[in-house]
């Protein structure tokens, strides 16, 4: 049953990629979205919150399967991520006045 195993494999490679694109677009969309809503009307679209939703469950989830790994040095992350949410943030606050 070993070619049954790598077909598995093989089937779950070509699934996590076709997720990977489709998350992809899926974020530059949004990012797009974003930029032309900053430009023409001058205000922060609720997709804005979306995207970052979006990164914060993904980098998240990574984090937390490192660390179910029994990487300790993952938790260190978590730091940078709280940065960098607060500083975009602040950004599109800042952009936003």
């Amino acid at each position: 049953s070993e070619s049954m195993k790598r077909m598995d494999e093989m089937e779950r490679t070509m699934s996590d990629k076709s997720l990977r694109y489709s998350w992809g677009f899926g974020v530059i969309t949004l990012v797009v979205m974003n930029i032309y809503n900053q430009i023409q009307h001058n205000q922060i679209h609720w997709s804005f919150i979306i995207l970052m939703g979006m990164m914060l469950i993904y980098r998240f989830g990574y984090i937390y399967q490192q660390y179910k790994k029994g990487d300790r040095s993952a938790l260190s992350t978590i730091f940078w991520i709280i940065l960098g949410v607060v500083l975009a943030l602040l950004i599109s606050f800042l952009i936003g006045r």
